[in-house]
C-alpha cells in the first residue's frame, strides 16, 4: 500500500473533506459577516483540512503514489496550528478587554506573545514536513524530518499549557467564591459562553497535538501513521469538532 502502509477507506475521507470544505464556507461567510478580518485564518485552516481530507481520496485509488501522501501528511500535520492561533488571540482580546487585574502579565503582550509562539510552531513543524518529505521522495530516512516536527508539535503543546493556564486563571479570578467580580457589561451571557466554547475548542485540538506528537515521535511513516482509525479517532474528529464549535459560537458573537 505504499507510504500510508494501508489504503485509505472511502467513506471517511469523503465525508471529512465535505465537513471541512462546509466549515471552510461557514467560517468564510461569518468572516465577511462580521468584518473581523482576523478570523479569516479560520476559513484558510478548515480550507487546508478540506485539501489535506480529499487527498486521502486520491489515495484510496492510488495508495502507493507518493507525492499526494506527502502533500496530505504535510497539510494535517501542519494546518491546526492556524486554529491555535485563533485560541490564542481569542484570549489575548478576551484579558485585554478585562484588564491587568485579570492576567498576572500585561495583557498586551499575551497576542504577540502567543502569535510569535504559534508562528515558530508552524515554521518549525513545516521545515520538518518538507525534510521529511524531500528524504522520503531520494528514498531516504525521513526520520530526521520527523524529529524537527515533533520539535515543532512541542511548540505548540507549551503554547496550549501556557494558555490553558491563563484562562484558568482568569476564571477563578473572574469567579472567586463563585461571585463573579468582572464588570457586568463585559461579563455578560454571550462572553461567558464564547470563553468556555473557546476553551473546549481549545483542548480539543490540544488532544490533536498530543497525538501528532507521539504518532511522529514513531516515525514520518511509523506504526501509528499506518493505522488509519487512530487518524479519524485523534485528528480528524477532535479539529473539525474544535472549528465547528466556533462557527456555533462564533468570536465575533461576543468579542467587540
Amino acid at each position: 500500500y505504499g507510504p500510508y502502509g494501508y489504503q485509505p477507506k472511502l467513506a471517511p475521507a469523503v465525508v471529512f473533506t465535505v465537513v471541512y470544505a462546509l466549515l471552510a464556507l461557514v467560517h468564510l461567510g461569518l468572516t465577511v459577516k462580521s468584518r473581523q478580518w482576523w478570523l479569516i485564518v479560520l476559513a484558510l485552516g478548515a480550507g487546508f483540512e478540506t485539501a489535506g481530507n480529499a487527498l486521502r481520496i486520491y489515495g484510496h485509488f492510488y495508495a502507493t503514489v507518493t507525492d499526494p501522501y506527502i502533500a496530505m501528511q504535510v497539510l494535517v500535520v501542519v494546518t491546526p496550528a492556524f486554529f491555535a492561533a485563533i485560541h490564542f488571540a481569542i484570549l489575548g482580546k478576551v484579558l485585554i478587554l478585562f484588564g491587568r487585574k485579570f492576567c498576572f502579565v500585561p495583557p498586551k503582550l499575551i497576542i504577540p506573545f502567543f502569535v510569535t509562539l504559534d508562528v515558530a510552531s508552524l515554521a518549525i513543524q513545516g521545515g520538518g514536513s518538507g525534510i521529511a518529505a524531500t528524504n522520503e521522495i531520494r528514498g531516504r530516512d525521513p526520520t530526521s524530518g520527523a524529529n524537527i516536527v515533533v520539535g515543532g508539535l512541542a511548540v505548540q503543546l507549551l503554547g496550549y499549557c501556557i494558555f490553558d493556564f491563563l484562562a484558568i486563571l482568569f476564571a477563578f479570578k473572574a469567579f472567586p467564591a463563585g461571585e463573579p467580580v468582572a464588570p457586568p457589561k463585559l461579563w455578560n451571557r454571550k462572553m461567558k459562553i464564547g470563553v468556555i466554547m473557546a476553551f473546549i475548542s481549545a483542548l480539543l485540538v490540544l488532544t490533536r497535538s498530543c497525538f501528532r506528537t507521539g504518532e511522529m515521535a514513531e516515525g514520518w511513516i511509523g506504526p501509528v501513521a499506518q493505522k488509519e482509525w487512530l487518524y479519524y479517532v485523534f485528528d480528524a474528529t477532535p479539529v473539525s469538532a474544535a472549528v465547528l464549535i466556533l462557527a456555533i459560537w462564533h468570536p465575533s458573537f461576543y468579542l467587540p
